[in-house]
């Protein structure tokens, strides 16, 4: 297969797949995209553009969440599908930078620190709540 139609099938496939994400339908051939991928894309030798290996794997899954989206943080509460409830909150500037080197320490997103304090702050306030 020349690069030139290799290329074009690449493109057509996230387009689908793009599609699909957005209709909510599942329309890409994951099984044949990977068969393809293996057997039949050919790359440009020495191509300063083509990611292989590691860097290649990275990319695939990068634009796997951006097509498809993140997981559901609850997936089994009531077989429910669809995002995880948002709430934005606004914060104090010095608690929003302390959050961030929070972060940063720990080597996680900041999304990952705020859940985690509100899950413990919720679940520490319902076990002092008086029962009725």
């Amino acid at each position: 297969m020349s690069t030139k139609t290799s290329k074009a099938k690449t493109t057509k496939i996230i387009k689908t797949a793009k599609t699909a994400a957005t209709r909510k339908k599942p329309a890409t051939d994951y099984d044949e995209l990977a068969r393809w991928a293996e057997e039949d894309m050919t790359l440009t030798p020495n191509s300063r553009t083509a990611l292989r290996g590691d860097e290649a794997a990275a990319a695939g899954r990068a634009l796997l969440e951006r097509v498809t989206g993140r997981p559901r943080l609850d997936p089994s509460e009531n077989g429910q599908d669809g995002p995880s409830p948002r709430r934005q909150v606004r914060l104090p500037a010095a608690i929003s930078k302390n959050i961030d080197v929070i972060a940063a320490q720990q080597n996680r997103k900041p999304s990952e620190v705020m859940r985690e304090a509100i899950v413990a702050y919720v679940n520490n306030s319902l076990s002092n709540t008086p029962r009725q």
